[in-house]
């Protein structure tokens, strides 16, 4: 498995390059580029996983992002839901 042995190297490098983005943009700014962020590197991934396992990659990165994007949903309300318990 090709993708195995150089994917660590590739989260790292991606990983500095968020170091970069999150100091130039303000802290409400910085949700929305944490978030787009994720789903860039979370398609490239989940594209070259689709490749590699030879199935449609389309299939695989509407699946992975859909399946992110009721994550993060979810998070925010247990977030606010918390919050209002503690207050």
């Amino acid at each position: 498995m090709l993708f195995c042995h150089w994917c660590p190297s590739l989260l790292v490098l991606l990983g500095m390059d968020f170091t970069q983005i999150a100091p130039t943009a303000l802290s409400c700014n910085l949700i929305v580029a944490s978030i787009a962020w994720g789903a860039i590197v979370l398609t490239l991934i989940s594209f070259l996983l689709a490749r590699e396992q030879h199935i449609h990659a389309g299939k695989v990165i509407s699946e992975h992002l859909g399946i992110a994007a009721l994550v993060v949903v979810l998070t925010h309300f247990v977030g606010d839901w918390t919050a209002r318990l503690m207050s």
